[in-house]
């Protein structure tokens, strides 16, 4: 009905829209603008000020059972207001081996991003739904961004 996966075999564990994130060792770290503190449910803010030139990355952990191998995509979607419907950006995929207790973490990254709504919904290779992170980028300008740092 609405596409979606059930939570087993494959869940999304953590997500995070920021303004960089790159692997270290085996750690990956992340500059991401907080969420307001009344938005204690996750760590970055739905609202993301994207200066140009910008680069706008999503990171994911997904939980796999052990020895479950399987292509994660990150499918970036932009509102068209005018149509009043979802139009694909990207589909930006890597493969997934399940056994790592806090998941299998991953991130794709975007550029040339507008204004506007904007989605990102992970999916399994045949087009499942694990999780999806809602965001609206908005022109920074003049306007300098507070951005926090964080060990993922």
């Amino acid at each position: 009905f609405f596409n979606w996966i059930p939570p087993v075999p494959l869940s999304v564990k953590q997500t995070m829209i920021g303004h960089h994130i790159r692997r270290a060792d085996a750690d990956y770290l992340a500059n991401y603008e907080p969420s307001p503190w009344y938005v204690f449910w996750q760590d970055y803010d739905s609202e993301f000020h994207f200066g140009d030139p910008d680069t706008l990355f999503c990171f994911v952990s997904v939980f796999a059972p052990t020895r479950l191998e399987e292509k994660i995509y990150h499918h970036w979607q932009v509102y068209d207001r005018r149509r009043e419907q979802w139009l694909t950006a990207d589909r930006l995929g890597y493969r997934i081996t399940g056994g790592r207790e806090g998941g299998y973490r991953g991130f794709t990254y975007k550029t040339h991003v507008r204004p506007g709504e904007w989605r990102v919904n992970v999916e399994t290779e045949s087009g499942k739904i694990l999780g999806r992170l809602h965001f609206r980028v908005v022109s920074a300008k003049e306007q300098k961004i507070k951005l926090k740092r964080a060990v993922l």
